[in-house]
């Protein structure tokens, strides 16, 4: 198989995938809401005088591969009532009913309403067979947001690998256009992008718990390991945007292409300055001009990128504060030397900087730079 077909193999799995989490998040949410839209639509109808003529607890018990099971409940009321003198019954006991290991809601709404007592139901007006026993005005069932919410998050991961599908599908060999003069590491791109997703994960999160909070102020049991996985999850977003940020201050180098790219076949001046940190932090330098070029390679049912150094040279090195600061240097590059490309065999050039630093480990940084 080519390299050439190996890449696009790659590119329409990605873009099947992507495909499939968005169709079946879409399709969860809509489950969500259409329970949703139903409980909303129940809070117009009417409420009208109604007979309860069955209340028991219903329990559910499922058991799972590994051998454990676990029981949740939900409260079955069955209730008689009158319209325009016809009879009817009717057992929904909400417009999004499901069932919870929360045993106490389920009893106390079954003590509260023995059969024979009188209790007040909803009636839709336009079709008087359709009811529901509790109140549609209270707060909405946290279940239902799961339902509706969670399943965005798949839509969302899906989308992403849809249009990344798109990206790696450029064509072989189309040349890059010129880089910009400033050559940048990406930390405040990496930052603000962490930054965006964290706050969208645990933003997303806190709703869920807020939601989740059942009229008493505690929160059902079943959501305990969900909060616990996805909080942690949340935790580890967090030390990684902290992380982000620190990068932002520590010591960096900016560089500058004179002509935006580097020449084959030709010299460059390359600038440099040195930003964060204090003096003190850096006692040399080294930096590398790296040519490599992405094979796709697949490990049974895994495809991903290898990078191949096609050319690694160092262009400047310094153990010296004081020469670190004098701010440019050159590089020639050979007319063989292969051009940046894009595609199914992309060649991407950057350069790989290491600053040394007292009794810690070097910082390292990639540039991106375009060779014509």
């Amino acid at each position: 198989m080519s390299k050439r077909t190996s890449s696009s193999s790659s590119g329409r799995a990605q873009l099947f995938v992507g495909i499939a989490f968005a169709v079946i998040g879409a399709l969860f949410a809509s489950f969500g809401a259409t329970a949703f839209l139903r409980t909303l639509e129940a809070r117009s109808w009417t409420p009208t005088e109604a007979t309860v003529l069955h209340a028991e607890v219903v329990r559910s018990r499922t058991h799972s591969s590994k051998g454990r099971s676990s029981t949740t409940y939900r409260p079955a009321i069955a209730y008689a009532y009158e319209v325009d003198g016809t009879r009817y019954e009717g057992d929904r006991f909400a417009a999004a009913t499901f069932s919870s290991s929360n045993l106490d809601f389920a009893r106390r709404a079954v003590e509260e309403h023995p059969a024979g007592s009188r209790a007040t139901v909803w009636v839709d007006p336009a079709d008087p067979s359709r009811s529901v026993f509790s109140d549609p005005h209270g707060r909405l069932s946290p279940v239902l947001y799961l339902f509706l919410l969670f399943p965005l998050v798949f839509v969302a991961i899906g989308i992403g690998l849809v249009v990344g599908s798109f990206r790696t599908a450029r064509v072989a060999g189309t040349p890059p256009p010129p880089g910009p003069p400033v050559l940048s590491d990406g930390r405040r791109t990496a930052f603000l992008r962490g930054l965006l997703f964290t706050a969208v994960w645990n933003g997303f999160l806190a709703l869920m718990f807020f939601v989740s909070r059942i009229p008493d102020g505690r929160t059902d049991p079943a959501l305990y390991f969900f909060f616990g996985v996805f909080g942690l999850v949340g935790l580890v977003l967090i030390a990684a945007v902290l992380r982000a940020a620190a990068k932002i201050f520590a010591p960096r180098l900016e560089l500058t292409c004179g002509r935006g790219f580097l020449p084959r076949g030709g010299e460059s001046l390359v600038a440099y300055r040195l930003l964060g940190g204090r003096p003190g932090d850096v006692l040399g330098a080294k930096i590398e001009l790296v040519a490599q070029r992405f094979e796709i390679v697949r490990q049974g049912k895994n495809t991903y990128s290898k990078p191949i150094d096609l050319l690694r040279e160092t262009v400047f090195e310094t153990d010296s504060f004081r020469a670190l600061a004098r701010g440019d240097f050159r590089v020639a590059l050979p007319s063989d030397a292969p051009a940046s490309a894009r595609g199914d065999d992309p060649i991407r050039w950057h350069f790989a900087v290491a600053l040394d630093r007292p009794a810690r480990k070097p910082l390292r940084d990639e540039y991106p730079v375009v060779v014509r």
